[in-house]
């Protein structure tokens, strides 16, 4: 096996380069929803509040408070048939806040 060796030079010009940080916008809640659920005809939008007991069922399971107790929710629809939900959340990433969005349908996958 072949020795590993550092090269100062090469080490320093890697820790001299500012790091490149870049948010992206990749799709919509709008167009995420049109994704995850594409035999929809409408999407109905919907708030959903969480109750102090809400938020600690959610603490419990998930180990930390949630930092928000409001989310934001598509619920999608194919006539009055309600496929499911996209819901809409962000994270706190190392910089800036992080949106994200999932889908959840109550049909199972095989």
């Amino acid at each position: 096996m072949g020795q590993l060796r550092w090269h100062p030079a090469a080490c320093g010009a890697a820790l001299a380069l500012p790091a490149i940080v870049q948010a992206a916008t990749l799709a919509t809640l709008d167009e995420a929803a049109r994704r995850g659920f594409p035999e929809a005809t409408a999407f109905k939008e919907q708030l959903v509040q969480a109750s102090v007991e809400d938020m600690r069922a959610i603490a419990a399971l998930g180990g930390a408070v949630p930092h928000s107790a409001t989310w934001r929710m598509l619920l999608a629809m194919k006539g009055e048939q309600m496929l499911g939900a996209v819901v809409a959340d962000a994270v706190i990433g190392k910089f800036e806040l992080i949106d994200y969005a999932m889908a959840i349908s109550g049909r199972s996958r095989s």
